[in-house]
Parts: structure tokens; sequence; C-alpha cells
């Protein structure tokens, strides 16, 4: 589908051709670059995950009463909640719809069997299909989630199956479309990663590729990464960003309103670039800014409005007549401990390349999230589908909007360096990372099928 968005925008914006690329790296990770400054080499690298927690179906049995699947988050399901829930398992030739019955762990995963628990699926409903988007490969022949409304709008509300991965592939095409429609004179590649349910083992491997292009810079600064996630909006820290402040210890947890979009400083075991959270947050206070003076500029006749209100209004949708003054929705910095996200590995880049044998990448990382709640489908030991509200999705685009703007002239060179501040449990957090990456790496290399298909379309070089 995102490769179809790409050839959409290539054949609907014949001027696009010479900027617009898609590929897939070394990694086997999907990039779309826009190269709108070819002589500029700073450019923003903006990434979000496309897999979900979810069931990649091993084999359906013979009798056609059971499907046998992996559970494929990294770390074990809580088994009294997955058993009994129902699901969607979706192969080439059927759909099937059952109960999760028993849930196994297997003590001793290998790249051959790789996540450690193993669920067995009760057949209740099947029926035949044919959708050549799904192709059978050596690691599985299906793939499933838990059987909730797909997607819903009510109030400003959206709901969706998992919000976490939806949530951050739609903001980062939002801004790809408004980019390449309004012809945005600015560098940026988007980095749509797989596995990352599984231990982060897309964004790992494209840390590892050696020769890739997608995060290797020349010089300090060129690059900047900014990951587009979601986390629990019960698990909030603030920050203040002109402190020294240190996230290690004592900090206090507090909800946060999902309409708000949140300048990310750190998550679970991570923290951040704190001169990207500056970027970000300057991004953020030039939007509002531009916001306040709404009114004023589209109904007092004003002829040239600023900077920030032309990439607010390209981002709306086309053809829309402004209905009044847009909400005023403000924007939060601080850590989210809900859980982490790619920037952890990519603030620790230099130490994994290390154990490779690789030289550190010269790049600055920084993450923007959604607020969502029922976090991973969890409510009251119930299933539910996560939910966000659309306002924190459009502040996100208009921030991210801004903030790729901005990196281009953000003077990182007067700050301190960009050295990623000490971790906690740093390595025990690598010995993770690259245990994951040797058991599940290689669930990555799946996207080689969709690679030759395009290559043979044309789609992607």
């Amino acid at each position: 589908l995102l490769l179809d968005e790409v050839a959409h925008l290539k054949s609907s914006i014949p001027a696009s051709k010479e900027k617009l690329r898609a590929r897939f790296s070394g990694a086997c990770q999907l990039v779309v670059s826009w190269r709108g400054r070819p002589s500029d080499k700073r450019r923003a690298v903006l990434i979000a995950h496309v897999d979900q927690e979810g069931f990649l179906v091993r084999e359906f049995d013979r009798s056609g009463r059971y499907a046998y699947c992996w559970h494929t988050s990294a770390e074990a399901p809580d088994m009294d909640l997955v058993r009994g829930s129902e699901v969607r398992l979706v192969a080439p030739d059927k759909v099937v719809r059952g109960k999760v019955e028993e849930v196994r762990e297997v003590p001793s995963p290998t790249s051959g069997r790789p996540f450690n628990h193993e669920v067995r699926v009760g057949i209740e409903d099947r029926s035949r299909v044919r959708n050549p988007r799904i192709i059978k490969n050596e690691y599985f022949e299906g793939y499933g989630n838990y059987e909730l409304p797909a997607w819903v709008l009510k109030d400003g509300m959206i709901s969706a199956t998992h919000v976490d991965n939806v949530a951050g592939v739609s903001v980062l095409v939002a801004l790809l479309n408004a980019m390449v429609r309004n012809n945005w004179r600015v560098n940026a590649d988007f980095l749509f990663t797989t596995c990352e349910e599984a231990g982060f083992c897309g964004v790992v491997a494209e840390i590892l590729d050696a020769g890739g292009e997608t995060l290797a810079g020349q010089t300090d600064g060129d690059i900047v990464c900014i990951v587009v996630d979601s986390s629990s909006s019960v698990k909030f820290c603030e920050t203040r960003l002109w402190t020294d402040e240190v996230y290690e210890t004592g900090w206090a947890p507090a909800e946060i309103e999902l309409r708000c979009p949140v300048v990310r400083t750190a998550d679970l075991y991570g923290v951040f670039d704190p001169e990207v959270a500056k970027l970000l947050y300057s991004a953020a206070a030039s939007v509002q800014a531009a916001a306040g003076r709404h009114d004023r500029i589209c109904w007092s006749g004003r002829r040239r409005p600023s900077v920030a209100e032309k990439r607010r209004g390209s981002l709306k949708k086309e053809g829309a007549e402004p209905s009044g003054p847009p909400s005023k929705t403000s924007v939060a910095v601080g850590a989210m401990r809900g859980g982490w996200c790619e920037a952890t590995p990519l603030s620790l880049q230099g130490s994994i390349r290390r154990l490779a044998g690789l030289e550190p990448l010269r790049l600055r990382c920084g993450a923007i999230a959604i607020p969502i709640s029922d976090y991973r489908n969890v409510y009251r030991k119930e299933r539910h589908p996560e939910m966000c509200h659309e306002d924190a999705l459009r502040g996100a685009c208009e921030l991210l909007g801004e903030a790729v703007h901005l990196c281009h002239r953000w003077p990182f060179g007067l700050r301190a360096n960009g050295a990623a501040r000490t971790i906690p449990k740093e390595q025990e957090i690598l010995k993770k990372l690259m245990h994951w990456q040797q058991l599940y790496g290689a669930l990555s290399s799946v996207t080689n099928c969709w690679v030759e298909q395009a290559k043979k379309r044309g789609e992607v070089s």
C-alpha cells in the first residue's frame, strides 16, 4: 500500500519524479526519499514501524480444526489474557476466525522456531479469498490479530486494532503527501521498519547495514532521526528542556490528554538527544504561533501569511474550507514510559555498531509520540481497541512538518555534541537487542519477496 501511494504521487505530480524515490535498503526496510534541497547535506530521517503485535501462522492442521501460530512479541504475553481471545487469521487463500485455546512456551527458541511462545487457535469459521499481497515464505504462511473493530472514528476519537503502528505510519504518509504536493525545499527519508514488535529487528538491521545509505552521513549533524511512535497516555513525565534534568530515578507518572501530541524525550529505557527535543519544541512553538494568528491572517485581508501558516495550510485536506480558527492543542514535552521505541536502539547505535566492528554513525535522534489509551489492547484484563485522538495526529503532522524545515537551519554546531546521555542498564539492553536480532532478525528478510516484485514493476530501485 505504501508503494501504491508513492506510485500515485509520481503519476499525479510528474515534477516529483526526479525528487521522489522509493527503494528497499540492504536491510530490507522500505525507504521513501524526497530531495527538495539536493545541494544540502543535512536531512531528516523520519521513522515509523509497520508491523503490529499479533500472530504469525506457522501451519494449519490438516483436519482444518486448528491453526498453530507464533505470538509476535519478543517478550512473553500475558498467558491468561491471550487464552480465550478471539482472533482473525489471514492467509493467501482464506480468512479464518477462531479462539486461542492454548499458549505454550517453547523453552529454547532457534532461528527455525524463533518465538518462545506458540499459540493454538481453534478454528470456528473460514472463508475462501484470494489476496495476492500475502506471499508464502519459509517463515510463515499467514498473519493475524485480535478480532476487534478495525477502525472507527467517533467524536474525534479513533479506535483501531493497533493504533501503535497505524498512527505513526499515517502521520508519515500525510506528511509525505504534503511534502510532494507542495514541493517543499527539504530533504527527508521516510523509513518504514519491520519486526519492531519482535525486538526492534528492522531498525537494528538498518543500524548494522554497513553499506547502507539511509543512516550514513558525512559530517556530524547531517542526519536528524525522528521516530514517530505511540505510547500509553498514563505513563507520562513532564520534562524541562533547558535544564540538566535526568530521568533515571524519581520520576512520577501522570496521565496526559489524548488530544495532545508529545515531544518525547525518553522512553522506558532510553534518553534521547536533548538538542533534537529542543528543535521539535521550537517547531511546535512556531506552529502554535501561526495558529494563534490564524483568524487575523485569514479574515483580515492580509496577503502574505507567515511561512509556518503556509505549511499548516498545506497539511489540510485538499479543497477543504476552514470552518473557523483551528484548535490550539498544546504540545507536551516529556518522557513516556509506557514502553520503549526505536529511538533507544538509535541512541545506542554507536555501541551496537562497535559490537559488530563498525564505526559509529553520525546522527542525532529524537521522537514524537501519540498518546493512546487501552495500550496493547488491554483494559481491565479484557481486549479492547486502542484509541487516540485525531487532534494528536493532526498536531503531530504540523509539528513534524515544521521540524523538517527547521532541521536544515538548526545550529547544532553551536551546542554540545549530540552524544546520547548515559542509559541505565545499557549493557543489559544491548544484550537483549542483539539476542532478539539473532533470533528474529531473519523475519525482516521476508520483505525480499516484495522487493523482487516491486523491482519488476519498476516501483522501487
